[in-house]
């Protein structure tokens, strides 16, 4: 899955992320927009519907974007056949997501204290991706990259976005386990946090396999152990179903196999 710049408002988060942003203004740009990033072989369509955590100056709260203007690009986005991903932290900016009718939400810390929206989410099978292992990383393991004032923001907003796990399970939302830029390489950090959150270490496991695949359209390729699917597949000692934590535990790691082939351990045998 690719994916190119990210398409928002003008707005503070484009100088702290310098060259990530497309800004626009007007439901008429978003529309060129969305066709630039296509047109430069993105197959999904990420857009700022909020500010971010990490932004000086960006307030996670309100919307960023109008109701118009983002169901121009899901329009846009519809016509080209690809799916919109919205950066929704706060409850406003969930509100306008939802009402836009994007595939999935990223983040949406705060969709907790808008049981409604979580409701109609279930309603149109708009997908939230969580990202726990985002708040977790920026306030421990890579907090001396933050001042203080980012890493007390991502604690609190961490507590708020399991409740919204919690919440979301609840009102039958499709939970989908994904990161952000941190945490590389700490995907099975994700399934742990949210077996903490409420999902059951199936539900986690799932949210990062056969439910991840279908979000990103590549459910026909890898997702589940079928035949004809891409063999990419960890195999490690231990029942993650008792223990999800064996699956981030390297002495626990057996055997990993990318396209069939046995990659780990080196010049070993499956």
């Amino acid at each position: 899955m690719l994916s190119g710049q990210v398409i928002s408002a003008v707005c503070p988060g484009a100088e702290s992320f310098a060259g990530m942003y497309r800004e626009c203004a007007g439901a008429e740009e978003w529309r060129l927009a969305v066709r630039e990033q296509v047109a430069a072989g993105a197959d999904v369509v990420k857009v700022m519907v909020t500010g971010a955590l990490t932004v000086p100056g960006e307030d996670i709260n309100p919307s960023q974007v109008s109701v118009d203007e983002l169901s121009a690009v899901v329009d846009e986005a519809r016509l080209l056949g690809v799916p919109v991903a919205a950066h929704a932290e706060g409850a406003d900016g969930v509100r306008v997501a939802v009402a836009a009718g994007v595939d999935s939400i990223e983040h949406g810390e705060m969709a907790h204290t808008i049981p409604d929206a979580l409701e109609q989410m279930a309603e149109r099978g708009i997908v939230l991706v969580p990202t726990l292992c985002v708040f977790d990383a920026v306030e421990s393991a890579f907090g001396e990259r933050f001042p203080p004032w980012v890493r007390e923001r991502a604690k609190r907003l961490g507590e708020a976005a399991r409740l919204t796990v919690s919440a979301a399970r609840a009102a039958g939302v499709t939970i989908a386990a994904g990161a952000d830029a941190p945490p590389h390489g700490l995907n099975a950090r994700e399934l742990i946090l949210l077996v903490d959150a409420g999902l059951s270490a199936r539900e986690a496991i799932m949210a990062a396999t056969s439910v991840a695949a279908e979000v990103c359209r590549i459910a026909d390729e890898v997702g589940t152990l079928t035949v004809g699917k891409h063999a990419d597949l960890i195999v490690v000692e231990g029942d993650p179903l008792e223990d999800i934590a064996v699956l981030s535990d390297p002495r626990r790691l057996r055997h990993v196999l990318k396209g069939g082939d046995l990659v780990h351990p080196a010049g070993g045998t499956a």
